[in-house]
């Protein structure tokens, strides 16, 4: 496996075009990594609000914290 360095050096050897696709390719990586983590936070958070007590008393919500 390749060290990040190792990466960097490859990259500075492609053509400007290249470059450019790696970009555009990586922006799109990112981009759905993001979505997908923030989905799996959606997804917890629907799991935690189902898990969720409420209550109209001060005395019951003290005694759930």
């Amino acid at each position: 496996m390749k060290n990040f360095n190792d990466i960097v050096e490859q990259v500075k050897k492609l053509d400007f075009d290249e470059q450019e696709e790696l970009q555009f390719l990586l922006q799109r990586l990112l981009a759905e990594a993001r979505r997908s983590e923030i989905a799996d936070n959606f997804r917890h958070s629907r799991v935690e609000e189902s898990n969720a007590t409420y209550s109209a008393s001060i005395k019951d919500l003290k005694k759930g914290l």
